[in-house]
């Protein structure tokens, strides 16, 4: 088993030994924590891909879609990506996903947005798990949504 994902494994028991040395708890949090967790969002972005999970997912956001017309209540589905989303290039997965539904089920996808700004990793805050806005983040993102759900409104007063 250890020659599966022999990169990633190798990583993590030199980690472990250099810990054992130093009895660096930090180091070992600080360094293995952010690798495992874009190894975790690689293996997310792959889901995309699969058949099974993306027909469930989709189901899933049709099913709610669905649900809300008969509620008579319109719903938008926000995709707010983490940081390690925006810095993998396997984001295209997850980005192809929505993009193929976006119109029909109103999807709001932010990863392009974080491009707009050269300054993107400015707008969460400074942890390891990369995946919290900070205020300015939080305010850009606004924005945005702002923006989206006044098209949504623009666009459903015109079909009246």
């Amino acid at each position: 088993s250890f020659l599966k994902n022999f990169n990633f494994k190798i990583k993590i028991f030199l980690s472990f030994l250099f810990y054992l040395n130093k009895k660096n708890i930090k180091y070992f949090d600080d360094y293995i924590f952010p690798f495992v967790m874009e190894r975790n969002i690689e293996f997310s972005h792959k889901l995309y891909k699969e058949v099974y999970s993306a027909n469930l997912l989709k189901s899933l956001i049709s099913e709610i879609y669905k649900y809300s017309n008969r509620k008579k209540v319109k719903v938008c589905f926000v995709i707010f990506p983490q940081l390690y989303d925006i810095k993998k290039n396997s984001r295209i997965n997850y980005q192809s996903f929505f993009n193929k539904y976006k119109k029909k089920y109103n999807i709001l996808d932010l990863t392009n947005y974080f491009f707009e700004n050269k300054n993107y990793t400015n707008l969460f805050i400074n942890d390891k798990y990369g995946g919290h806005l900070n205020y300015a983040g939080n305010k850009f993102v606004a924005n945005k949504i702002e923006k989206y759900i006044n098209l949504l409104i623009n666009n459903y007063e015109r079909n009246l």
